[in-house]
Parts: C-alpha cells; structure tokens; sequence
C-alpha cells in the first residue's frame, strides 16, 4: 500500500499489489469544502504534511498545518 497526498488536502492510497504503475488510485480520502474562491492560502493550510499508517493497517493519521484527521481504510 501506498498513500500520498496533494496540496489541495487530498490523500490518495494505491494498492501496488493490483498494478504497478501509479497512474490510477484505490481510494480518495478528502473533505468537501463550502463552496467558495480558494485562495493561495487556504491551499497552504490544507495541504497535507505528513501521513502515517496506524499499527493495525486500518487507519490513516493525516497532519496538515491545523489539524490531524484519521480515515478508515475499511470503508
């Protein structure tokens, strides 16, 4: 499994055992935004900074710049 993430706040997992390339991704884990213009630094605030697997393999740690949020991988 490989996760990474994108400076919209966007976190993609890969599972390298289906293919090889990179190309397509598994699953998409983000959150929806209230409508509105994004400016350049909303974006900043959002990007991701760092992703850690849990020890179980269940769950997904996420850091942007304001917060941490865990996503399930079972869902």
């Amino acid at each position: 499994m490989l996760a990474y993430s994108s400076s919209k706040g966007s976190i993609r997992l890969i599972d390298l055992r289906q293919s090889a390339l990179c190309d397509s991704y598994s699953k998409l884990f983000e959150e929806h935004e209230a409508s509105g213009s994004r400016s350049f630094f909303t974006e900043i605030i959002a990007s991701i900074s760092d992703i850690k697997f849990g020890k179980d393999g269940r769950h997904i740690l996420s850091r942007d710049y304001m917060t941490l949020k865990v996503f399930c991988l079972m869902v």
